[in-house]
C-alpha cells in the first residue's frame, strides 16, 4: 500500500500527521496525501543522497565521526 514502503518512523510521523489534520482542521484533509508525498520525497531523498555524500565527503576530509 501508499504506506508500506515508507520508513517506519516517517510512516509513524505521517499517520500522526493526517489524524491531527483529520481531527483539528478536516477541512484540509484533501491536502494531506500532498504534504505526505512531500515529505516522503525529501525524507526518502535525504536517506538516500544527501546523508551518504555527506558521509563520504566527511570521510575524505578524515573527519572523525
Amino acid at each position: 500500500g501508499f504506506f508500506g514502503g515508507m520508513d517506519p518512523a516517517f510512516r509513524l510521523a505521517a499517520l500522526q500527521f493526517m489524524v491531527r489534520v483529520a481531527f483539528s482542521v478536516p477541512e484540509r484533509l484533501p491536502w494531506v496525501f500532498h504534504f505526505i508525498c512531500m515529505g516522503y520525497h525529501f525524507d526518502r531523498m535525504t536517506r538516500e543522497r544527501l546523508l551518504p555524500e555527506l558521509e563520504r565527503r566527511r570521510a575524505a576530509l578524515e573527519i572523525p565521526a
